[in-house]
């Protein structure tokens, strides 16, 4: 049923039963939708950091190795190497990290398409309801006009005392 809305009629007496529900999943949906830009904000600063520890480590290696001639310092070559071993520990966690985050935003943007499909079916289901009541509202106005033009058609005409 696909009811076009009446430009005339009053919708003050209008209640859509399903009013509750239709806030309830708006306001859950404003929850999913900021708690999906929460996710990627952390994905990008988890992003952001993985590319400011590479060119960290890109700069160490640069400073580190040794220039063609110069001896190798022992102490130094060990604690450089468990240096990198470290980063690449934490780039890993990193990684890691990033993977569940992009499973979360995945699973919360179904989450968040599933409740938009549910409001939009909500809107127009509320559209229907609010059509339907108003060509209801105008067909009682209608008849009830009918009924009082036929009435006036009925009464006998009054005759003037003159």
């Amino acid at each position: 049923m696909n009811h076009t809305i009446p430009k005339s009629g009053e919708i003050r007496g209008f209640r859509y039963a399903l009013e509750l529900l239709q806030g309830c999943t708006a306001a859950e949906l404003n929850t999913l939708q900021s708690r999906l830009a929460q996710l990627r904000a952390e994905l990008e600063r988890l992003e952001a950091d993985q590319r400011a520890a590479q060119q960290e480590a890109a700069a160490q290696q640069a400073v580190l190795t040794p220039a063609a001639g110069q001896p190798i310092d022992p102490a130094r070559q060990l604690q450089a190497r468990q240096w990198f071993d470290q980063e690449r520990e934490q780039s890993s966690q990193r990684q890691t990290q990033a993977a569940a985050l992009r499973q979360q935003i995945k699973q919360v943007l179904v989450d968040c398409l599933r409740h938009q499909q549910k409001a939009d079916v909500l809107d127009a289901h509320r559209a229907e309801a609010l059509a339907e009541f108003l060509i209801n509202a105008l067909q009682g106005e209608a008849r009830q006009s009918d009924q009082d033009w036929l009435a006036r058609l009925c009464l006998p005409d009054e005759e003037d005392p003159a």
